[in-house]
């Protein structure tokens, strides 16, 4: 199979949105399929109920929970994720380090409880190699979707203020960014004032200065260099995200965010360049979180009624 070149967390994404079609039956409140599952609170797993693993339908729809939970892990970038595709019903994951996943939907079989044990252990931070899955880890995948629902719905509203007028970006600017206010942020930008980001950080770095993503990269001989390659970009992007966000080196990273603060506030004074900022955060808005925003929020009233 090729390469997908879609990010692995738009990929993700896009399964997620593409199997709510897929089982609307189970949605529909009340619904035989919903009490099926309902009916499994007491058991230790869901395939000790004898329906449960012959109901292609519930099991997709515990897939489609767990995939949308994998969606918001450490932030809606997913950065734990190398590749995700999909052929028909076959879904292939590549964690970081190069562990791959494969698993078709609607079927509960081995493969896809060593997917469970692997979202067990990573998204729910649930300790031993179980790869069951019971009421309880839905229950516990449903309350971390919307411990992150909070915090996308609180990255909205500083992206609104962002795009609001340069009064009030200058104040959301005086503030670090969390991993999903810089995703979408950068994501705003046009590619040549990315470049410019890149080239301005660099010259504070140390020249010879080394990190691992998780390969060793060369700071300055990867940022040096202005690109319109899309993929070279995205590999320049995710090195500076990690010197952003990364504890590992908390000089390099005071450095990167205090000189982003500098850059950003310097941009933000050209007319010109604002407005393609402000324009595309609110299409982002509009086009990508509220409807993230609304996929989460089907699946999580669902499982609360």
């Amino acid at each position: 199979m090729a390469k997908s070149s879609t990010p692995p967390s738009l990929a993700l994404l896009q399964i997620v949105i593409e199997e709510l079609e897929n089982i609307l039956p189970v949605l529909i409140p009340f619904s035989e399929l919903t009490e099926m599952i309902k009916e499994s609170r007491k058991l230790d797993s869901l395939d000790e109920n004898p329906r449960f693993s012959k109901t292609p339908m519930v099991i997709r729809y515990v897939q489609v929970l767990l995939l949308a939970a994998l969606t918001l892990h450490e932030g809606i970038l997913v950065p734990s994720l190398n590749q995700v595709s999909r052929k028909e019903d076959h879904v292939n994951l590549t964690w970081e380090g190069g562990i791959r996943d494969r698993f078709v939907l609607g079927i509960y079989d081995t493969s896809f409880k060593n997917f469970v044990r692997m979202f067990r252990k990573k998204v729910l931070n649930l300790a031993g190699r179980g790869s069951e899955v019971s009421y309880a880890v839905l229950e516990q995948t449903v309350s971390f979707i919307e411990r992150e629902m909070g915090i996308l719905n609180l990255c909205r509203a500083k992206l609104s203020m962002l795009s609001a007028g340069k009064d009030k970006a200058l104040s959301v600017i005086q503030d670090d960014f969390n991993s999903d206010m810089l995703f979408i942020l950068m994501s705003s930008l046009p590619t040549e004032v990315l470049n410019t980001l890149y080239l301005y950080l660099n010259q504070f770095f140390p020249s010879d200065l080394v990190v691992r993503i998780p390969h060793p990269v060369q700071v300055g001989s990867l940022l040096q260099t202005p690109t319109q390659d899309e993929h070279y970009l995205m590999e320049k992007t995710r090195l500076y995200y990690f010197l952003y966000l990364s504890n590992d080196q908390p000089i390099i990273q005071h450095i990167t965010r205090a000189k982003t603060r500098e850059f950003l506030q310097q941009l933000v004074q050209s007319d010109a360049i604002y407005n393609v900022m402000s324009n595309q955060l609110q299409a982002i808005i509009q086009n990508q979180m509220d409807p993230r925003l609304g996929v989460y929020a089907i699946l999580v009233n669902h499982f609360r009624k």
